[in-house]
């Protein structure tokens, strides 16, 4: 939620406010579901159930139009041919150098006129670098087809009663005495949830609220949303919704263990999907409980460590072409022939990139959503890292290039002040690369043992 928040909060009465979001969700709205949107999920209809050869055609029919029109910007970086139908998809990227998030984030696309056709999107991401990604509008329209398509199989649709926790700060003063933690769209059927005032004080308001809302659906951080489901169970609670269909994570994986904490508080199960805000491929579970990789979004490279590599057809204005995602996935080799859902689509056996960690602070638990959204607004952090020494000593190692300014620092260390409040000594240094964890995997939170 891009509103300015000097100005929702200098409103005072929190019925207008809820209004304001509302306008802003109604913008987006109109953006994402033009023409189009519908032509997009009819092909997605269609497409589900192709034969394996037909989604290997489909695969390399979309990849040639995604470099006849997303090459040039391409070519800035490593200056590459472009691709023909009737060259193997996963051979010819081979070939091609790999496309870093520091390429993004230190050369600025040349293509400045068409900033004004773009649709811009600032993401945190879960490595630790701040990005603004820029989209076509037929990119936005396609992505949120194929979104919301995989949503319907579980029933949902245009305003489904909705319970949402993101990290957006949309808590006032005034809310904050009233006890109400939460913010409603009543035009689009949302409740969004802070996840930044949950604590042993807040659960139970949080609780009988999503009693109260009785929503059809839950979207957002599963660290948050487990963290309810724990407390609930361990005071005996048990969630009194009656038309609660299923519950969407976003950004962050999910364990076992995760799984059966929130079907035993919720009643429902929790259905995956990968896609990082970069514009990545989607990679989503099917009602057979399968993840599977959605090769007609893109070209998923699995290198031999498990991290991918990504080519994403939806990612016109910021070509993402063999690009080093930073997460990991491991295939499945077992299975032989369709799933059991019909599908003929790959299948990943896990997704290991994104870990549902949480950092400790006098404010309540963060977890990483929260945490990658410090960088927002933030130029020239490449990548950082969080060390937790004790509740109210942090400090933070950080990757930066040039862009990196005074306004940068001090606009950075706000955002953390919002999060962790103005007692927490948060110390920040600068180095020139940060190590990955035994597993390969980059560890955005590090507790120090003493």
């Amino acid at each position: 939620m891009k509103l300015s928040e000097n100005i929702f909060f200098a409103i005072r009465s929190r019925r207008l406010q809820s209004l304001l979001i509302s306008v802003y969700n109604l913008r987006l709205f109109l953006v994402r579901y033009g023409p189009y949107y519908w032509i997009c999920k009819y092909r997605y209809q269609r497409w589900d159930m192709f034969s394996k050869c037909d989604l290997e055609t489909l695969q390399r029919q979309r990849m040639a139009k995604f470099f006849s029109s997303a090459s040039l910007s391409y070519t800035k970086f490593f200056g590459v041919k472009k691709y023909t139908v009737d060259q193997d998809v996963y051979e010819y990227l081979s070939y091609l150098p790999v496309l870093t998030k520091r390429d993004l984030i230190e050369n600025k696309s040349p293509r400045r006129l068409l900033d004004l056709f773009s649709i811009k999107s600032s993401t945190g991401g879960t490595t630790g670098a701040s990005l603004v990604v820029k989209y076509k509008f037929k990119d936005v329209q396609d992505r949120q087809a194929y979104l919301d398509f995989w949503r319907g199989k579980y029933g949902w649709k245009i305003r489904s009663r909705t319970a949402w926790f993101s990290g957006k700060n949309i808590v006032s003063k005034d809310d904050l005495e009233a006890e109400e933690f939460w913010k409603t769209d009543r035009l689009f059927n949302i409740r969004y949830y802070s996840t930044f005032h949950i604590s042993h004080q807040s659960f139970h308001k949080y609780l009988d609220n999503l009693d109260a809302w009785n929503m059809e659906f839950i979207v957002g951080f599963p660290s948050t949303i487990v963290e309810l489901a724990k407390f609930g169970l361990d005071h005996g609670r048990k969630y009194k919704g009656t038309r609660l269909k299923a519950i969407f994570p976003t950004a962050e994986s999910i364990t076992s263990e995760i799984r059966s904490i929130l079907l035993d508080y919720f009643g429902v199960d929790c259905r995956d999907q990968y896609a990082s805000s970069e514009g990545a491929p989607f990679i989503t579970e099917c009602p057979a409980g399968r993840l599977h990789i959605q090769i007609h979004t893109g070209v998923f490279r699995i290198q031999n460590n498990g991290e991918l590599l990504v080519t994403s057809f939806s990612t016109g204005r910021t070509p993402l072409i063999n690009y080093d995602i930073g997460d990991v996935i491991e295939l499945d080799s077992s299975t032989i022939g369709p799933c059991d859902c019909g599908s003929h689509m790959p299948i990943a056996e896990k997704i290991i990139g994104r870990k549902s960690e949480t950092l400790p602070t006098p404010m309540g638990n963060l977890n990483l959503g929260n945490i990658s959204n410090t960088t927002k607004g933030v130029q020239g952090i490449i990548q950082f890292q969080v060390h937790f020494k004790d509740l109210y000593n942090l400090k933070i190692f950080m990757v930066v290039s040039s862009n990196f300014d005074k306004d940068s620092e001090r606009k950075f260390i706000e955002n953390w002040r919002n999060r962790i409040g103005q007692e927490v000594n948060l110390e920040l240094t600068r180095v020139g690369s940060i190590e990955r964890s035994s597993s390969g995997k980059f560890q955005m939170i590090v507790h120090e043992t003493t």
